[in-house]
């Protein structure tokens, strides 16, 4: 690939840039790191996490560049995802962004265990692609499409170049919109793919959790052990619905670091996520 051999080509720069980075903090630390970056002509970074995990970043994004400046992205969340997962284990990756959450669930699973990473932004993915090859991983299944309670295709905006995360459903006619597919989980787990059993799912969705949740258990075959989603109810107006939907479908609500949770509270969570735990199942 092209931008495989733009790396090799420039090693050495990303490795001075990511050493530098890396290094033990001091005043101005980041006001120089990008100036570095800069005189470097790097916005795509070569970097390795903590553990071992390669990664090219674009250091414009906002999730991108807190991976890179801080080793990491929603610390508490990935490390309780990594507590849940076990060899041999299903893990469901919806709003993958550029795989952080399903290369780091990859090394648990294991030959034994797949991982489904749905992305629908078309830019989002190729980087997701990218970063699953450089770690030469071959458990991870990645989806261009999106998921929701219908089958079929659904219009959505690009996001802005700052937030590759922010990818929204749209309509027809709106600037630099994009049509994709989308899926309901049950038909694809439980019809197209003989799959009746997910351990672990991780949704960032932009708001639309409850679709997602609807068309995967409204079949009432696959109840996964855990659900972490996004739960913010002042921006998203169907969040609450979300939590209640999976309350009544016997799930126990807790912070990422494992404290219950009570949606009526409206306390702001770490990492801005929501833990769904379903008991003896």
């Amino acid at each position: 690939m092209k931008n495989l051999f733009a790396l090799n080509q420039a090693e050495w720069k990303h490795k001075l840039l990511v050493s530098y980075i890396k290094s033990p903090n001091h005043p101005t630390k980041l006001r120089l790191a990008k100036w570095l970056q800069n005189f470097l002509g790097l916005k795509n970074i070569l970097f390795v996490t903590d553990s071992g995990i390669k990664m090219l970043l674009y250091s414009e994004d906002y999730v991108q560049y807190q991976i890179l400046y801080n080793g990491m992205y929603e610390e508490k969340t990935v490390q309780l995802i990594k507590s849940l997962l076990k060899e041999g284990d299903c893990f469901v990756d919806i709003g993958s962004h550029v795989g952080l959450y399903s290369l780091e669930g990859s090394r648990i699973v294991g030959s034994s265990g797949k991982i489904f990473a749905f992305e629908p932004n078309p830019k989002t993915f190729n980087r997701l692609l990218l970063n699953i090859q450089l770690n030469n991983t071959k458990n991870i299944y990645p989806m261009l499409m999106a998921v929701s309670n219908k089958n079929g295709v659904v219009t959505m905006d690009l996001p802005p170049d700052g937030n590759w995360g922010i990818t929204r459903s749209s309509h027809l006619g709106s600037d630099n919109c994009f049509i994709t597919l989308s899926v309901r989980l049950d038909t694809l787990f439980i019809s197209d793919l003989k799959i009746n059993k997910i351990d672990v799912i991780k949704m960032d969705v932009e708001g639309l959790e409850l679709s997602v949740l609807e068309g995967l258990m409204e079949s009432n075959i696959i109840f996964p052990r855990n659900i972490i989603f996004e739960y913010i109810p002042n921006s998203f107006s169907h969040a609450y619905d979300a939590a209640m939907y999976l309350i009544n479908k016997g799930y126990d609500l807790y912070d990422v670091l494992g404290n219950p949770y009570d949606i009526n509270t409206k306390e702001t969570l770490i990492d801005l996520n929501l833990w769904a735990k379903k008991e003896n199942e």
